[in-house]
């Protein structure tokens, strides 16, 4: 009966009455702890959500453990993505080609693209669409699979074609990038055509989808704004306003008012869009260490907004606190991260020259003055290897090695530098 009143109230978007609901129950098992933290999570308690979704145990086809289309959205929200895909990867291969491989494949792909591991996650989004998966046992269904799968092709497409620009600051002279554009924007489109065919014949679109973080709903809210930035604007900024005032769960308001700051921004008021984001920004409420994403796009659109209106304080502060917080995301953004690059001795060394050629030919910045707000690089010589290090006063953001001899080196360490490996 607690576990019953637990789904029903948190369906109805009361999830601190579902969660009191959930702890009468007397087994500590399963359904407990996947529902504790889908109820927590509902409710943007991200830290308790963690709590519980660790707890679930691990028990083979009936439950793989953790139960991960919610428990990878929390490394995702709190910046770690590639320590949630390893831990992931290991339980996924222990289970083998079991029931739920390919919930696996999605949670795992979700991190990859996070991490800026992208033919990970293309590999991951495959091994998904070519598992027959069996829904048993879960509230989750064949159709919120499918439509899973689809967010993160079309996340997947966007951030392809971003890295292509990212990997050439001429990337219109390139014949890569006009190659895969016809591709990329046919993927975009019919995906696009498809997900809205799939909402549109879902009847629990309005109270599952547009109330992000319903409990019965396994899209993020970036990952739902991946699609919704191309639907009729004029729509979802009513909805979306009216959800700002009406969903009784308070922590929500920040993330409809996120949703409607980049209309706004669409709508071509920057001065307008700014203050928005940056009113959210200023929210005391914001879990800073479980909120790194919301914080990351936060400070993308304000840096976005800076660069297109040459307000240039405001571009450095917000690129800096980017690359703080959730450097993955900037070689997908379209922004220029800049750095202060120390002298490099290239004398005699052409491999090392020609590393610093090929990164400087990527879509990053490089300031050599001493007065620069921008983060250090040292680039040196270790044996066969190069060595970097990225430091913003006595704190180190990135360090680690490359080999000059490989053909990719400049373009492996430009990801680095965001701590892609």
């Amino acid at each position: 009966l607690a576990n019953t009143r637990g789904i029903l109230l948190g369906y109805n978007l009361q999830p601190e009455a579902a969660a009191r609901s959930f702890m009468k129950m007397k087994n500590d098992g399963v359904a407990k702890n996947v529902n504790l933290g889908y109820s927590y999570h509902a409710n943007i308690d991200f830290r308790n959500a963690e709590k519980y979704f660790s707890q679930v145990p691990d028990e083979d086809s009936k439950s793989r453990g953790g139960h991960w289309q919610g428990y990878s959205s929390l490394f995702v929200f709190n910046g770690k993505p590639l320590e949630g895909a390893m831990k992931l990867r290991e339980k996924r291969d222990a289970h083998g080609f079991t029931i739920g491989y390919g919930w696996d494949n999605l949670c795992l792909a979700r991190m990859y693209l996070y991490a800026g591991q992208l033919q990970e996650a293309r590999h991951c989004l495959d091994k998904a669409e070519n598992f027959v998966e069996v829904h048993y046992n879960s509230s989750f269904r064949e159709d919120q699979y499918r439509f899973m799968l689809k967010v993160l092709r079309l996340q997947l497409t966007r951030q392809s074609h971003a890295a292509l620009e990212f990997e050439d600051r001429n990337y219109l002279l390139s014949w890569n990038w006009w190659k895969e554009l016809p591709f990329s924007a046919y993927t975009k489109y019919s995906t696009l055509y498809t997900l809205a065919n799939d909402l549109a014949l879902n009847r629990e679109r309005e109270i599952v989808y547009y109330h992000i973080f319903h409990t019965e709903n396994i899209i993020t809210f970036d990952e739902l704004w991946e699609i919704l930035r191309h639907y009729n604007r004029d729509f979802f900024r009513k909805t979306f306003s009216d959800l700002s005032r009406s969903d009784p769960r308070p922590d929500l308001k920040r993330y409809y008012d996120y949703y409607l700051a980049l209309q706004t921004e669409d709508a071509g008021d920057a001065e307008g869009a700014y203050d928005q984001l940056s009113a959210i920004l200023r929210d005391p409420n914001v879990d800073a260490g479980y909120e790194r994403l919301l914080l990351g796009r936060l400070h993308e659109h304000c840096a976005r907004l800076a660069a297109e209106n040459d307000w240039e304080p405001q571009r450095r502060f917000h690129l800096n606190e980017l690359y703080r917080l959730y450097p993955q995301l900037i070689p997908f953004s379209g922004q220029t991260m800049t750095f202060r690059l120390q002298p490099v001795n290239t004398e005699g060394d052409e491999a090392l020259a020609r590393l610093l050629s090929d990164l400087k030919a990527c879509n990053i910045g490089f300031d050599e003055e001493a007065s620069s707000e921008w983060p250090v690089l040292e680039i040196s010589r270790n044996g066969e290897q190069v060595k970097f290090v990225v430091t913003r006063g006595q704190d180190v953001q990135a360090q680690g090695f490359v080999d000059p001899a490989r053909p990719d080196a400049g373009k492996s360490l430009a990801y680095q530098l965001f701590n892609i490996l």
